[in-house]
């Protein structure tokens, strides 16, 4: 008599994807396996090495198990924050074009999905170099109100126009300087034809890019923003003791070490959110209490 396979991990795998909310394909992929793996491990009827398969689950349940140990950070409205959603207000209420700049790890990123998601009728896009084309950031601009469609530039940009017109819309482009003259173009074209708010926001490139070509290609753009506000590197102590009190609580010798890190690198709200979290997991790998000396440990992890 044949001895019937055991599928040991079936009932914590189904779990943790629905937990995770995540499609069978998101599943495979995350594991490393074929989806068709996995809807026969389900099954009960994998006809391949079940041990096998059982070692990459495991592996990838251990890191689901860790990672929920992780240090969550989240969301305070400190002096940087402020400024920089209260920029997008005024854009959005004069329905007009806005440009926030700075360095990268000030918090841009954080502020801006914040107003995302507080308020229907803003969609986010982080531009990357695929973006950079006309046709790329028009279909971006339509996916981000629930449009898919294939088709020309024209056809495209028309069903945009005609859906948006009207609206009270606005649109955050983050990491904007990756857009191309062209693109940052076309986006002011769509501005021009509806009326609605444009929020772009990247590193002191954008700004440069805006300026140094106002006589040129971006003329356009160039005068037709309404409002700019720039987030120095220099972020304001309480700002970074606030936002680790709320991740952490009010242990001060670390909120000290943390403001005084901050200080002396200029790596802003990312590199200390990110150190704390590096320390936060080294103490929960140990089974300790986060202290002191695991922050300064997670110093050396650090770039800079």
């Amino acid at each position: 008599m044949t001895e019937k396979t055991e599928y040991k991990y079936a009932d914590q795998l189904a779990s943790v994807k629905a937990a995770l909310k995540l499609s069978q394909n998101e599943l495979a992929a995350q594991i490393g396996v074929n989806p068709s793996v996995i809807s026969q491990y389900f099954k009960g009827d994998y006809a391949g090495n079940v041990d096998n398969v059982e070692v990459k689950i495991l592996d990838f349940l251990s890191r689901v198990e860790l990672r929920e140990g992780l240090l969550a950070v989240p969301y305070v409205e400190t002096s940087t924050a402020k400024r920089i959603t209260d920029l997008v207000k005024l854009v959005h209420l004069r329905r007009t074009l806005g440009l926030i700049y700075g360095p990268a790890g000030v918090g841009k990123t954080w502020a801006l999905r914040d107003y995302e998601r507080r308020t229907p009728s803003a969609g986010y896009i982080a531009c990357t170099p695929a973006l950079c084309s006309p046709k790329a950031i028009t279909l971006e601009m339509l996916t981000r109100i629930n449009i898919n469609r294939q088709g020309t530039l024209l056809a495209l940009q028309g069903e945009l126009i005609n859906k948006l017109r009207g609206t009270d819309y606005i649109y955050i482009l983050d990491e904007a300087q990756e857009l191309s003259p062209r693109a940052l173009e076309q986006v002011r074209a769509i501005h021009d034809a509806t009326g609605i708010s444009i929020m772009f926001s990247g590193t002191l490139m954008l700004y440069n890019n805006f300026t140094y070509q106002s006589d040129k290609v971006l003329a356009q753009l160039y005068s037709r923003v309404g409002a700019r506000r720039l987030i120095s590197e220099k972020i304001p102590d309480e700002d970074i003791a606030a936002i680790v009190s709320a991740m952490i609580g009010n242990k001060k010798p670390i909120i000290r070490e943390l403001v005084k890190r901050a200080e002396h690198t200029g790596g802003g709200i990312r590199l200390v959110v990110n150190q704390l979290q590096n320390a936060w997991q080294m103490a929960v790998v140990s089974g300790d209490e986060l202290t002191l000396e695991h922050v300064k440990a997670a110093e050396k992890l650090m770039m800079v």
